[in-house]
Order: C-alpha cells, then sequence, then structure tokens
C-alpha cells in the first residue's frame, strides 16, 4: 500500500504568457503577484528532494512542467494515467469552452514512498 503526494502549481516561466491574457489592470497586477511568488521547475525539485532528506530521503520525487501531469508524451507513467477510469471520466466532462485559455505549463510533482523489495 503506497501513499502519493500529487502537487499541482503555477509555473514562474508562464509569467509573461499569463499577463498578457490579463483581462484588466487589477487582474494583471494580481496576476504579477502571484507570478512572482510561484516556483521555477528546478526550486520545486530542490524543496521536495530537501524535505525528502529531512524525512529520511526515502522518497521517489518527480517534478514536470506542461504535457499531461508534467510526465513526457508516451512515457509509462503518461500511458498508466490515460489508462485510469477515473482519470479518463474526469477528462470526458471537460468541454471545449472549458479550454479556451492561454497555453500555460503548470508545474505538477509527484511524491511517493520509494517501493521495496
Amino acid at each position: 500500500n503506497r501513499s502519493l503526494l500529487y502537487i499541482v502549481d503555477i509555473n514562474h516561466d508562464d509569467l509573461t504568457v499569463a499577463l498578457n491574457s490579463a483581462r484588466s489592470e487589477a487582474e494583471r497586477r494580481y496576476l504579477q503577484d502571484q507570478y512572482c511568488a510561484a516556483f521555477k521547475e528546478r526550486d520545486l525539485k530542490d524543496i521536495l528532494y530537501s524535505a525528502s532528506t529531512q524525512a529520511g530521503g526515502n522518497f521517489d520525487i518527480y517534478v514536470g512542467a506542461g504535457n499531461l501531469c508534467g510526465f513526457p508524451f508516451g512515457s509509462s507513467e503518461q500511458i498508466a494515467l490515460l489508462s485510469a477510469p477515473k482519470f479518463q471520466t474526469a477528462l470526458r466532462e471537460i468541454t471545449n469552452s472549458e479550454l479556451e485559455t492561454p497555453t500555460l505549463h503548470p508545474l505538477n510533482a509527484w511524491v511517493t514512498p520509494t517501493a521495496t523489495s
């Protein structure tokens, strides 16, 4: 029985795209504040590895931006996710109108205890 911690957050590197999508000056100021406080991919990795070390270091950590949940296209993790019935159901519930947003690359982090044999 394995636990899983999944983190999704805005990506500091998307600042320009986010600001260009602002619909008002107030929204632009809000996005500026949020994205300037966001992590870059490397920063999030460093924090999670540091926390893992402090907790005993028995964790597998993956951090990625973009693609499907941060996993590279065609990876075994992406294929397993696409094969999960609950994930397929969630995908079907998304409509095209909900996808009319700028192309952002949110950070996705997966932390699981290291499998023991």
